[in-house]
């Protein structure tokens, strides 16, 4: 998607670059080619596309989600918010930071501790999907040092999949 990015802006910039300087050269007398408009514009829809397309990428990568667990935790966020609003009036903020806070202190955060695959850093959630050498990240050529079949999960879940209170976490993680 980067390359594809890249290409988009590219044809979009010269395209209208080279049509500008073109127009302003021979004054406003030179009329546009109707198909350089068509390549513009889809080179701009297709710039936008693929932009949001990596930023998404690079948010999943960087909470080592997929998009079904993404959604499930927004889902849980909207679940949360709900929960707050039933036990706090709309305007005690400090409130609901406060029980949100002690949530936090007996089961941790939940966009990283109560994620099954977090790794402990972004780095190492891109690694595992890049690749550990950073020239490769750039280039169609590299490897995830996963295989796509077996996954390291988060210490802080039981041989189920269910989210543990942090006093029943490892030692070295409470």
């Amino acid at each position: 998607m980067f390359w594809a990015l890249l290409f988009c802006l590219w044809t979009f910039s010269t395209l209208v670059g080279l049509n500008a300087r073109a127009n302003a050269a021979q004054g406003m007398s030179v009329s546009v080619d109707p198909q350089h408009i068509v390549v513009i514009a889809l080179a701009g829809l297709f710039a936008l596309f693929t932009a949001i397309m990596l930023i998404t990428h690079v948010t999943l990568i960087s909470g080592n989600y997929t998009t079904v667990e993404h959604m499930s935790m927004r889902t849980m966020k909207e679940k949360e918010r709900d929960m707050l609003s039933q036990v706090h009036p709309i305007w005690a903020i400090s409130a609901k930071k406060r029980t949100v806070s002690e949530w936090d202190r007996e089961w941790g955060k939940m966009e990283t501790e109560g994620n099954l695959w977090y790794l402990g850093s972004v780095r190492a959630h891109w690694e595992l999907v890049m690749g550990t050498n950073a020239w490769t990240w750039f280039l169609p050529v590299g490897r995830g040092t996963s295989d796509g079949v077996t996954f390291e999960r988060n210490p802080r879940f039981d041989a189920k999949g269910r989210w543990m209170p942090r006093r029943e976490w490892p030692a070295e993680l409470q």
